[in-house]
């Protein structure tokens, strides 16, 4: 189950990297981005939070691409429906990533 749960983790901050790079901030910081999961090689709860907190802020970046998307795509008169539903669930994914953090399995290894 940890696996798992790293495995997600990773997921989220690769879509987060490649979302930067997609929104044309520089390559440096999106090889941040990437390397931001690592600090869970340290073994302290507060690396936990570090994450947690910033997959929070993620998420919250995705519903606000979201609406800024959504809003051009209606006023092209384009269809915005999937879209919505693609990227709110990559919100949701954050989110939920962040609440799985919170597991026993996870949290006991971090003192």
């Amino acid at each position: 189950m940890k696996k798992f749960m790293y495995f997600l983790i990773g997921i989220n901050f690769i879509t987060l990297a490649a979302h930067c790079s997609r929104a044309g901030i520089p390559l440096i910081l999106s090889l941040v981005v990437l390397a931001i999961p690592f600090i869970l090689l340290y073994k302290k709860r507060i690396s936990v939070r570090i994450i947690q907190a910033i997959m929070v802020l993620a998420g919250f970046e995705w519903i606000r691409t979201a609406y800024s998307y959504i809003l051009q795509r209606m006023e092209s008169g384009d269809s915005w429906i999937r879209l919505m539903m693609i990227i709110g669930f990559v919100s949701i994914f954050c989110f939920w990533s962040v609440y799985l953090l919170n597991s026993k399995s996870i949290v006991s290894d971090y003192k």
